[in-house]
């Protein structure tokens, strides 16, 4: 087997690159400041940063997987199997829903007597199946304070049974005790039998480290 060492290799004028009409074969790695012209291969690997300044078109990928974030200057566009984000999503701008939309809620299987305390990430909508036992009741929504910022608001709808007696009088977010601003001005009477329904509109007006909220409820 032949073998050539050389410390630099340049045109036989001294002051170019060789030319490789042929192709040049790596079995091991390959080091470049700058690659001008189509790369083509089976697999490639970089552990810098990679910049493209075109489209980068990729064919028959399954997956793509990053530590880090992932950041579209365009626009997003998803032709099948949906999105499945955890954690918070924050969208800017105006948001449509051409399709149906579902949304979670709270089947507490209980009385809001016994359980008053009720987090923003098990669902907006909180429905009690219980019979309710006392004639006032205090609802706190939680996780609240952490989430919303100054000018953003939330929604929670309760569905109780009171039995005749209960009535939500006192709103809580974060054991913050909230006054409500009533649909007509006035607390709702009990419902004698079925289920009562209060929708409660919360509002930021302050930030995190400031609560200020104010609520509106309608039932």
């Amino acid at each position: 087997m032949s073998r050539v060492r050389a410390d630099r290799y340049v045109d036989k004028g001294g002051s170019g690159s060789p030319l490789f009409p042929n192709g040049v074969r790596v079995t091991g790695v390959a080091t470049a400041t700058t690659f001008d012209g189509n790369v083509t291969g089976t697999t490639g690997t970089f552990s810098g940063n990679v910049s493209v300044g075109g489209t980068l078109t990729c064919e028959d990928v399954t997956s793509i997987d990053s530590v880090g974030v992932v950041t579209a200057r365009t626009g997003i566009k998803v032709l099948a199997g949906g999105i499945n984000a955890v954690g918070i999503s924050t969208l800017s701008g105006s948001t449509f829903f051409t399709g149906g939309l579902a949304e979670k809620y709270e089947n507490a299987g209980t009385t809001l007597g016994s359980q008053p305390n009720n987090p923003l990430s098990d669902g907006n909508v909180i429905l009690f199946t219980g019979n309710e036992s006392s004639a006032t009741l205090t609802i706190n929504f939680t996780g609240v304070h952490s989430t919303l910022l100054n000018g953003e608001t939330a929604s929670f709808t309760a569905i109780i049974t009171p039995n005749g007696t209960g009535i939500i009088t006192i709103a809580q977010v974060d054991g913050q005790a909230i006054t409500i601003k009533w649909s007509g001005g006035s607390a709702p009477s009990a419902g004698a039998s079925g289920q009562d329904i209060y929708t409660f509109q919360i509002l930021k007006t302050w930030n995190r480290s400031i609560r200020l909220y104010h609520i509106w409820c309608c039932c």
